[in-house]
């Protein structure tokens, strides 16, 4: 059994760090995403599918040079996930994601498109389309 995580509630006021306190939290973590960085990123907090439980459903970590989100693979509850301008090359922990919809991952390293199990609702943005070009003319990524 998949083990869930729901984080306490916290005011945005009070877990939106400075642009310096970022910086220091970013250098302490070299790039790895961590429980307490998710905790100031994640809200709108909902019912699960079930309706059993209460979750949050949306994630939104722009900018911050992440570059091992693997955390996220206990965040199963998910339906809007937002990583863009990092330094992600492996978003594997989406394919444990069964309720995301929106994925916005542009701006990144990634270097395979959908090198995971994409969730079967997955609606992707434009950066997709270029991404599946590069790799149908091989090109590859710039």
């Amino acid at each position: 059994m998949r083990k869930h995580f729901v984080p306490r509630f916290v005011s945005r006021a009070d877990t939106f760090p400075t642009s310096e306190e970022e910086e220091k939290t970013m250098e302490k973590n070299d790039g790895v995403l961590t429980e307490e960085e998710v905790s100031s990123c994640i809200s709108n907090l909902g019912h699960s599918a079930t309706g059993l439980e209460h979750v949050y459903q949306f994630l939104s970590a722009p900018g911050q040079n992440l570059n091992n989100v693997s955390i996220l693979c206990n965040y199963v509850h998910l339906q809007k996930l937002e990583l863009p301008y990092n330094k992600i090359k492996d978003l594997s922990c989406v394919s444990h994601m069964p309720y995301l919809i929106i994925l916005d991952a542009s701006h990144n390293e990634l270097s395979d498109f959908f090198g995971f199990q994409p969730p079967k609702n997955l609606k992707v943005g434009p950066s997709a389309d270029r991404i599946r070009q590069r790799l149908i003319c091989g090109l590859g990524f710039l």
